[in-house]
């Protein structure tokens, strides 16, 4: 049985969009790793996929999949991804089935920006009609991303976190072409890795007095200091979500980034919320509004992209072929 996401007798679907700038937005097919959406802009150039799991059994999903061109999907491998990959398993190398949503990007900065500079920000264009548990809420994401900072009482509420600190994995690589090839065709997981970025700010350790003349143990605690930020999602966090590491940084036009963010508590598919203890309606929260991402800068100068996850009517119409599945 399909679930529904009905509001004052009017049923609705999920409907995804991603463009270079809200202004220039395209209907991506959610769950379609095989055709991410490519993001084309003079400061910027990648691929953009999302993926919701069981977006296939809300009510609407065929008639929308119709309207909007595209066939029906079953949920993206990503969400059954073999053990042992970064972002689907958990303790003790056991599968990971608590995601129920991702958002990945492959991309590459055409000019240099510092680390502070450069953000993941989810904003809102009128208040929020907040529940009584917001404070609840709002620690249990700062316990997720520790560079968070949130307005939700203003005129425009937002979430806004370094881009560094924000992702659930980050892995960066020089870049080999213009535009960054797309790793993940089958759902494939991108997995955590940001030596190359560290042993550029580690450089001026490195050139040390102690370095430099030939100090082994220096060297070795270097070393272990880069292996142990490099390869693990939650040490990178913590140190990016500091101001004073953030800077050291640079998004080089010469590196690829590729960025993961998922979890288990927004349910796309349904649009609503699940922390512990509660769960919340999005739509009847944010007053119809969409949940608007965009990698930017601090002070929205300059947008990178953005994803658009909005409810849309249901329009009743033939539906798409099972046979597509």
């Amino acid at each position: 049985m399909s679930t529904v996401i009905e509001h004052n007798s009017i049923r609705y679907r999920v409907k995804v969009s991603v463009g270079p700038n809200a202004k220039c937005l395209q209907v991506l097919n959610v769950n379609d790793d095989d055709h991410p959406i490519l993001i084309q802009s003079d400061d910027f150039v990648g691929h953009v996929i999302f993926r919701i799991r069981g977006q296939d059994q809300i009510h609407g999903y065929a008639e929308g999949q119709q309207q909007d061109g595209f066939s029906l999907l079953p949920d993206s491998p990503w969400f059954h991804s073999p053990d042992g990959v970064s972002g689907a398993t958990g303790k003790k190398g056991k599968k990971d089935n608590s995601h129920i949503n991702s958002l990945q990007i492959q991309g590459r900065f055409k000019r240099a920006w510092s680390g502070d500079q450069v953000v993941f920000a989810t904003t809102f264009d009128r208040p929020l009609k907040l529940p009584s548990l917001t404070s609840v809420a709002i620690k249990f994401f700062k316990t997720l991303d520790p560079g968070l900072q949130i307005d939700i009482q203003g005129d425009q509420p937002y979430f806004i976190s370094p881009l560094l600190a924000a992702m659930d994995v980050v892995h960066i690589t020089p870049s080999s072409a213009d535009t960054p090839s797309w790793p993940s065709h089958r759902g494939e997981h991108i997995s955590e890795d940001v030596t190359l970025a560290l042993q550029a700010t580690f450089a001026a350790a490195a050139t040390s007095t102690a370095v430099s003349k030939g100090d082994k143990e220096e060297q070795n605690t270097l070393h272990k200091t880069i292996k142990k930020l490099a390869l693990d999602p939650a040490a990178r966090k913590n140190y990016y979500a500091k101001t004073k590491n953030l800077t050291l940084h640079k998004f080089s036009p010469d590196q690829e980034y590729g960025l993961g963010l998922f979890n288990g508590f927004l349910d796309c598919a349904k649009f609503s919320v699940k922390l512990p203890g509660f769960g919340l309606d999005l739509f009847k929260y944010f007053d119809g509004q969409p949940i608007t991402y965009s990698v930017r800068t601090q002070d929205a100068s300059v947008t990178f992209l953005v994803v658009v996850i909005d409810l849309v009517p249901v329009v009743d119409s033939a539906p798409a072929q099972l046979s597509d599945l």
